[in-house]
């Protein structure tokens, strides 16, 4: 006879669907829950749920801010200006393909260097599309491009 150590089967399930959390708190927080408890005429384990609740919704905005924050610093960084010919609005290059093409591109038209490698019969500013990412108009203003 087979003997079953983790008890019914319908246990273990509902163990598994809802496990059992337990964490130590100072006295001032126990007696603080169980003044909330007392209040509020919920479970310790409502209000848990509740405070569980309340601090995801902070985590996902902080966690969203930041990601915003460092893709807009990225983009600043190490973004290229790339124009829509319909309506001139900026275009986000991020498929890995399309960037090497955008590259392959601005190599076709530019005589690129980095500034110690640049040889000194060419001109610094030669390369007119490198010349006019990021650059500003006279109000502080991000160019839109020309057409």
């Amino acid at each position: 006879m087979s003997e079953n150590k983790g008890g019914p089967p319908a246990k273990a399930r509902y163990d598994a669907k809802f496990p059992v959390v337990s964490f130590r708190v100072t006295k001032e927080q126990a007696e603080k829950l169980d003044r909330m408890k007392e209040v509020s005429g919920k479970s310790h384990g409502d209000i848990m749920r509740e405070a569980l609740q309340l601090e995801a919704g902070k985590s996902e905005k902080i966690y969203q801010e930041g990601y915003n924050k460092g893709f807009s610093e990225a983009k600043k960084k190490f973004g290229v200006d790339i124009w829509c010919n319909k309506c001139s609005e900026g275009i986000i290059v991020s498929r890995e393909d399309t960037k090497v093409k955008v590259g392959n591109a601005v190599a076709e038209v530019c005589n690129c260097y980095h500034e110690d490698c640049r040889p000194p019969e060419i001109p610094r500013d030669e390369c007119i599309i490198i010349r006019r990412i990021g650059e500003n108009d006279s109000k502080g203003k991000k160019r839109k491009r020309q057409r």
